[in-house]
């Protein structure tokens, strides 16, 4: 039999730890249950402390910790307590024998996982899973931000291939009127027709057909200073618009839209990737 064991044995009338820590429970109006919930140590051996049977834990590496906890969590001096409790192990240690508490090799500082309670161990596994939502979460919020803002940069700006000439903007960015209206109204004449009738015009409607290819482009369509059309369209895009005296278009990726006046071929809106708004008249079409 080890000395620990025999220590055990006769541990009920040998220091007096138990009996001491029991009495302060007591006063205290403790149960064995308050301390376990508090202190995580199972109640047999908070039992096996009170009753100074020693033998009921799995080691003797694990008393004197325990027995600290539990001092500390009384509000007695723990340290105190530990010091008896060595003392205790000494006298009681066979000759010779490798005890982990005595040689210092193991420390008892704060108990094994493995002995705490299961209620501990649900708490502890509760607090990782709070930590790890804690982390989680931002990320999550960062991430799905980054993608809508993807997602409306690529509706706004339509990608185009790297040999389109890049004319004054980058193609179909958000309200390209806004940007290049007031500089492009300037040069509304500049651009001739590329073929077509060359008669005269009699009609006094004025009406605009755009067809777009090549590219997607930002679209807003003005009849008679009042905007009827605003959209970002894809290649195959054919329609006709009509004004009494005057039409307005802005396009996000002008190489893209090609355009007839009352019959007359005007060509491509300008460059790929150039954003730019031109203004048809009703006396302009009737000279062409």
């Amino acid at each position: 039999m080890s000395g620990w064991e025999r220590g055990s044995s006769g541990a009920r009338d040998g220091a007096g730890i138990g009996e001491e820590l029991r009495r302060a429970r007591e006063e205290l109006g403790l149960s064995l249950e308050d301390v376990e919930r508090a202190t995580k140590i199972r109640r047999r051996y908070l039992e096996g402390i009170e009753r100074e049977d020693y033998g009921v834990m799995p080691a003797p590496v694990y008393v004197r910790g325990f027995v600290r906890t539990y001092a500390d969590h009384l509000g007695l001096d723990g340290e105190e307590y530990a010091r008896r409790m060595r003392e205790y192990q000494a006298a009681h240690q066979g000759e010779g024998e490798d005890d982990p508490i005595l040689s210092g090799e193991v420390s008892v500082e704060h108990p094994a996982p493995p002995l705490v309670s299961s209620e501990g161990i649900r708490e502890a596994e509760r607090g990782r899973r709070f930590s790890g939502t804690s982390v989680a979460l931002p990320i999550f919020a960062v991430v799905l931000l980054f993608a809508v803002v993807a997602a409306f940069y690529y509706i706004g700006k339509a990608s185009y291939s790297p040999g389109a000439s890049g004319g004054q903007g980058g193609g179909g960015a958000a309200h390209p009127a806004k940007q290049q209206q007031n500089a492009s109204r300037s040069g509304q004449g500049g651009k001739q027709p590329a073929g077509g009738s060359s008669g005269e015009v009699t009609t006094r409607a004025l009406e605009a057909r755009l067809d777009v290819s090549g590219g997607p482009s930002w679209l807003e369509i003005k009849s008679d200073g009042k905007v009827v059309f605003v959209q970002t369209v894809e290649p195959g895009f054919s329609r006709t618009f009509t004004a009494r005296h005057e039409i307005s278009i802005t396009s996000g990726n002008a190489g893209a839209v090609k355009v007839r006046i009352n019959g007359q071929n005007y060509g491509a809106l300008g460059e790929m990737g150039q954003v730019l708004t031109r203004t048809f008249t009703l006396k302009q079409a009737g000279s062409s």
